[in-house]
């Protein structure tokens, strides 16, 4: 017969295995749960090696402290990636908004300036010579092209009736040597008195003193085109476009402009050199094309300087203060109505004397009520002038 197991040693071994299972049960229901991550202040412990962890954790060995240092580990690790993924979604959110809204208004602005640039009218100023972008010499053909302002229909054809041969006319014949006495019987825009006398344009009665050069330049509707001042409300001072040329040099390239069809309108009524020489190549009281679109009622003055900073030399500065104020004594004007290029077109010019931007480095704006405070002291320190040495 087999040999009767004693009752309570399998008691005590049930008991022992029921025990054991239990204990079991409820550790690894109570960690089931994943506690509450406490922050780095409240727990400060040393983590043990993590794959020992793992490899102790498979085979059911860890004490509870160690398994729950994993599970807190495996939490945080979770979140941390959760947040790294959260930060470079708002990275690439930020990072197409902003490329979306730099399109915006870079579209924004190449239609406002496509519909500026179609609303801007045709120049006939003398951006040639203040801006730097034609050369002096007429032999370059370089040059910069521009559209001409056209003559009207009726401006030509009263040019016509009044010339009586239109083959013979200074505007259909640019190339003729035409005399100051022919050109009042060709000017369109010319009056006669009742007894039929001819009116010399606005004004009639200045004298030009000994100190200013007349060399005329030739009558020409891109230049000189003989149309009379309707009145004279500023004087405009410019700067040559090309550093280092002299008042003749300018002169002479706003007379040869007539030879060069790919060439825009320009002049000025005075040219003011290195030497203080001062050059007049349009009479008073006919129009230059300088000022657009002021040429009706302004006179014009360019100004040589040395380099591309556009400052004037101390000489040339001293006579452009004297020019000036004779124009303006001549005129009844003050030196509020001296004003620059850049007053009437917004262009940089005289470039020295402009504000100072990231487009102009070399502006000098001070030096431009400077030179207004001079003209108004050599006004009141010299009353005539016209008398006054050069």
């Amino acid at each position: 017969m087999p040999k009767k197991q004693d009752s309570r040693y399998s008691s005590r071994q049930n008991d022992r295995y029921s025990s054991r299972q239990n204990s079991r049960y409820s550790r690894d229901k109570r960690y089931d749960e994943e506690p509450e991550i406490l922050a780095d202040d409240q727990f400060e412990v040393e983590f043990p090696d993590e794959d020992d962890l793992n490899e102790r954790a498979f085979r059911n060995e860890l004490t509870e402290e160690e398994l729950f240092m994993l599970r807190r580990k495996q939490r945080r690790e979770r979140q941390e990636a959760q947040r790294k993924a959260a930060k470079k979604r708002e990275i690439l959110f930020v990072s197409v908004f902003i490329a979306v809204f730099a399109a915006a208004a870079l579209g924004i602005f190449l239609i406002v300036h496509s519909v500026k640039n179609n609303k801007k009218p045709a120049k006939t100023d003398a951006e040639a010579v203040s801006q730097g972008t034609e050369k002096i010499d007429p032999s370059n053909d370089a040059s910069e092209s521009a559209e001409e302002i056209p003559m009207t229909e009726k401006e030509s054809e009263e040019m016509t009736s009044q010339s009586g041969d239109p083959a013979e006319s200074v505007y259909d014949n640019p190339d003729a040597q035409v005399t100051d006495a022919a050109r009042q019987t060709e000017d369109p825009l010319k009056s006669t008195d009742e007894n039929g006398n001819w009116i010399p344009p606005y004004p009639t009665d200045i004298t030009v003193p000994s100190w200013i050069t007349a060399d005329y330049i030739d009558i020409h509707p891109k230049t000189r085109p003989g149309r009379a001042l309707t009145s004279v409300d500023n004087i405009v001072v410019h700067y040559v476009g090309n550093p280092g040329t002299s008042a003749k040099a300018n002169r002479d390239y706003f007379n040869d402009i007539q030879y060069h069809d790919d060439e825009r309108g320009a002049s000025a009524h005075f040219v003011v050199g290195f030497d203080g020489e001062i050059i007049q190549c349009v009479p008073l009281g006919e129009m230059a094309q300088a000022n657009y679109p002021r040429n009706d009622y302004t006179i014009s003055i360019e100004t040589c300087h040395p380099d591309e900073t556009g400052k004037f030399t101390e000489t040339t500065y001293r006579t452009l203060i004297k020019l000036v104020s004779w124009l303006c004594e001549e005129y009844g004007l003050t030196e509020n109505e001296v004003i620059r290029h850049y007053d009437v077109s917004g262009k940089y010019c005289p470039i020295y004397y402009c504000p100072n931007t990231p487009d102009n480095p070399y502006g000098h704006p001070e030096e431009w009520d400077q030179f207004r405070a001079e003209i108004k002291y050599y006004m009141n320190k010299f009353p005539n002038i016209s008398e006054t040495d050069p």
